[in-house]
């Protein structure tokens, strides 16, 4: 090729008056000094000579990778037969010294890292994979034991059957000015408190969620419950004082269904649960109780028992002597009835004196009085099996 084409000024070079314009070789080094992203173009300044050149056409490390450089960033630069610059490598200066400070892992042979925005994605060569944030947040993958771990990170799944949370508790809190910012909460001591947070809906996203945000039919929170505005909420629901001494009246763990049931454990393990309803161990209703029709408990072969009610102190429990009661709640009480009158009979004639009948007790007076034994006015909808 003849010496001129060794030593000729490029259409893109910006030439400056003091410089001399000894171009000697097709591929130059540089940095790069403006970006013009959507064209893939770049300027670059060079090494060996003042001056730089435009129109840098920006090209990529691998096929199918896809990157914008650095300003700044060390290039090698081509020129084709018809002087389009365009630069065929990337130049990474520095390991050294970034060794040295601790920057940098001891890359083995085969090992690869790459590097953006102060976060490293750094790939062993056993296959286990590394990503470190720039605040030592760590995520990885364990090749050999198919295991996926992190540290600090905080863990955030969004599908679209619900959402998962499990770290730090962070809340967006209104400041002085109106504005908010996200801040890290804390107990009395000044620790930070972590927790867990699992939303699952009832059915998947749909366009009328736009109008209408859709509602968790479950959310379960362990660790701390922490509402929105970053206030702790302990046993009776309520938001906790700064100052209160009682930390473990703070609540572990709620668990709230749409339907309004909800269950909660505070820190001293008292657990407290309210429900429109309650069927403990598949207590038995009768055929009469809306519940059977919805198939939420089971019922008894003849279908005319009443599962037991539960107890509290001081409830009312009555026993009936007579044949005349139809409570629709308690309609096993009839049937007790006369068993009853059967006894009483049985009693009577246990009675008897050697010289005649003891006139101390007519069955026929009996009807309608009662004696205190059995439950009727007791927890209304808590049922208890017997298994």
């Amino acid at each position: 090729m003849p010496d001129f084409r060794f030593k000729k000024a490029y259409v893109h070079d910006l030439k400056f008056n003091l410089a001399q314009q000894n171009l000697s070789k097709y591929v130059r080094a540089g940095i790069i000094d403006s970006i013009d992203i959507e064209n893939g173009l770049c300027t670059v300044r060079w090494f060996d000579r003042p001056g730089m050149h435009t129109n840098v056409i920006l090209t990529q490390g691998y096929d199918n990778e896809w990157h914008i450089p650095r300003k700044n960033a060390v290039v090698l630069v081509e020129f084709d037969v018809k002087e389009q610059a365009r630069i065929i490598r990337y130049i990474n200066l520095g390991w050294a010294k970034r060794f040295e400070d601790g920057e940098l892992p001891q890359l083995q042979p085969g090992e690869k890292l790459w590097e953006a925005g102060g976060t490293v994605m750094y790939m062993q060569e056993n296959g286990d994979m590394m990503i470190v944030t720039e605040n030592d947040g760590v995520w990885g993958i364990e090749n050999e034991g198919q295991t996926v771990y992190s540290q600090i990170v905080n863990w955030r799944v969004i599908t679209d059957g619900g959402k998962q949370f499990f770290g730090v508790v962070k809340r967006l809190i209104e400041q002085e000015d109106g504005s908010k910012e996200l801040e890290t909460i804390t107990n009395v001591l000044g620790s930070e408190l972590t927790e867990y947070v699992l939303r699952v809906y009832e059915t998947s996203p749909n366009p009328q969620d736009l109008i209408v945000p859709r509602e968790p039919v479950a959310t379960i929170e362990l660790g701390n419950v922490v509402n929105k505005d970053g206030k702790r909420i302990n046993k009776n629901n309520e938001e906790v004082n700064e100052v209160q001494v009682l930390a473990n009246k703070d609540l572990a763990a709620r668990i709230t269904l749409k339907n309004g049931t909800q269950i909660s454990i505070d820190k001293d393990g008292v657990a407290n649960i309210s429900a429109d309803k309650w069927n403990i161990n598949n207590g038995a209703v009768d055929t009469t109780d809306p519940d059977v029709a919805l198939g939420l408990d089971s019922t008894k072969d003849d279908g005319s028992l009443k599962g037991d009610h539960a107890a509290r102190q001081h409830d009312t429990v009555e026993t009936p002597l007579g044949l005349q009661p139809n409570e629709v709640n308690n309609i096993g009480l009839q049937q007790k009835g006369a068993d009853n009158i059967e006894t009483l009979q049985i009693l009577a004639q246990a009675i008897m004196s050697p010289v005649g009948l003891c006139l101390g007790v007519n069955p026929a007076s009996l009807i309608n009085r009662r004696l205190k034994s059995e439950i009727t006015e007791g927890a209304d909808n808590v049922y208890i099996g017997d298994e």
